[in-house]
């Protein structure tokens, strides 16, 4: 790191946060899928899809504003965007197509007939209690016929993901991914409507949920899903492990100002040390987190630096 000097010398800020570990395994798994089709005139049209046993989308599950990456295949060229997967919100029409507007995310057409292979990123170990999942068409395209894998740390995986490897006849064990459960709502039938799908059971603890979704199959020619949302749910709370995001030293005033990952309401303690050993020295016992999802602090550290110029500092929360 190229760092500022002050006063002929070299100050070498090293900035830590005090993480905690979870040993987690895994098996295989029993999880439940249920389907639900709702076919009636009076469908929800602002978002939020109303079913009698599948929960309703959901703007706060933990899936919420994480990253889907298409690994296999390819949307269809007037899809809507595949952050509408974990925007919260389903579609508001029964047929929402096309172009930058849509609000569904389906396949094709070139190799519509094919699988589409998508992967959601939770970015950390989460012990899962739901997956569910959401379409909507007035037709064909409503139902639902996926498999969804869980991964802690796969092999295979994003950006040099090999679809050749990834086949039913493969190891899937050995590549990291568990089968988690199989789904295929076509026995709902082809009135067209909302379609809720809910995995729930012993789901198991995931980083990566890597759905193989196939398209419908009762007509001629290939219909893909119009899907809406995709949502997961956890089994209890989840520790996330907070991280400094930045940090610049001003060698003018001799601050340094950091920006690490926070919870509101929720107070961190920001220590120095000159060796990597003492941790006793407190820049500040009790900095209140910000509101949202970093907190962002300004200190002083004039005169705190060693002889030879280094200064570690280290954020713990209380």
């Amino acid at each position: 790191m190229n760092t500022p000097q002050n006063n002929y010398r070299k100050l070498l800020l090293i900035v830590t946060t005090v993480l905690s570990s979870t040993l987690v395994s895994n098996r295989a798994m029993g999880a439940d899928a249920i389907f639900e089709l709702d076919a009636g005139a009076d469908r929800e049209t602002d978002g939020t899809f109303v079913f009698d046993t599948i929960p309703s989308n959901s703007s706060t599950d933990f899936a919420n504003g994480k990253t889907f990456t298409v690994l296999d295949g390819s949307s269809h060229d007037v899809s809507g965007t595949i952050d509408h997967l974990t925007d919260g919100l389903g579609q508001t029409n029964g047929d929402s197509c096309c172009g930058p507007d849509s609000e569904s995310f389906f396949a094709g057409p070139t190799g519509a007939e094919d699988n589409l292979r998508i992967q959601l990123d939770l970015e950390v170990n989460v012990p899962i209690a739901e997956i569910n999942s959401y379409s909507w068409h007035n037709n064909s395209r409503a139902p639902q016929i996926y498999n969804v894998y869980g991964a802690i740390n796969p092999n295979n995986n994003a950006p040099d993901f090999d679809a050749a490897g990834f086949q039913e006849s493969a190891d899937l064990a050995a590549l990291g991914y568990t089968l988690i459960a199989s789904v295929d709502s076509m026995s709902l039938g082809g009135a067209g409507g909302q379609v809720g799908v809910s995995i729930t059971g012993d789901v198991g603890t995931y980083r990566y949920l890597l759905f193989d979704i196939a398209p419908p199959t009762w007509q001629v020619g290939t219909r893909a899903t119009f899907f809406g949302e995709i949502d997961v749910v956890p089994a209890g709370p989840v520790s996330v492990p907070f991280k400094i995001t930045e940090f610049h030293y001003n060698s003018e005033l001799e601050t340094v100002t950091l920006t690490w990952d926070s919870i509101p309401k929720t107070s961190y303690a920001v220590k120095y040390s000159t060796n990597m050993e003492d941790w006793d020295s407190d820049l500040d016992d009790g900095v209140k987190a910000d509101d949202g999802d970093t907190t962002t602090s300004t200190f002083d550290v004039r005169g705190l630096a060693s002889a030879s110029g280094k200064l570690f500092l280290r954020i713990e929360r209380n």
